[in-house]
């Protein structure tokens, strides 16, 4: 569970991969430890319709700021975010998932990656707020191999620009 939104702390999620809809079965799935296949079918057992009300009373009240995929560029997600720092003040940005915003006029996409990755962190720094971009990695990582810095999917910009990466892995 979220304990960041949880103490009030608001959050800007740029869900560029999902829309609202399949975003919020996610999130109450997690708060309500309903499962996500009941939510998505509907066949819900009577105890989960108390846990997901509850769930989603507590999510209302959770200062989240949603936006949907309207956003194709680094500079439409820059523009949102600082209409949003003078409005609402959030103390993180999440951006899922980078690849998927372009820069028209750029060559290729390695181009086009390190001007997204540039916009976003030079966006973190103007505001003074954190941002948090998730990443795909390139498929030549395998399942069975633990990721690189070099396993960032189209740009090695990713890694010069992030103050932090964080890699998730399982065996």
């Amino acid at each position: 569970k979220d304990l960041a939104t949880r103490k009030g702390i608001g959050v800007l999620v740029f869900s560029l991969e999902m829309g609202s809809m399949s975003l919020g079965h996610r999130w109450l799935a997690n708060l309500s430890g309903v499962p996500l296949g009941r939510i998505r079918s509907g066949q819900l057992l009577t105890d989960d319709r108390t846990l997901l009300e509850a769930a989603r009373e507590e999510l209302d009240r959770l200062p989240l700021l949603t936006v949907e995929s309207e956003c194709k560029t680094a500079e439409a997600v820059r523009a949102i975010a600082e209409r949003q720092a003078f409005t609402r003040r959030p103390a993180l940005i999440v951006v899922d998932y980078l690849q998927l915003l372009s820069a028209p006029g750029e060559k290729d996409r390695v181009q086009e990656i390190s001007h997204v990755s540039r916009v976003l962190k030079a966006t973190s720094r103007a505001l003074g707020i954190p941002m948090l971009a998730l990443s795909q990695l390139s498929r030549a990582c395998g399942d069975s191999e633990r990721p690189h810095l070099a396993h960032l999917r189209d740009s090695g910009a990713l890694e010069q620009d992030a103050d932090i990466v964080v890699m998730l892995w399982s065996e």
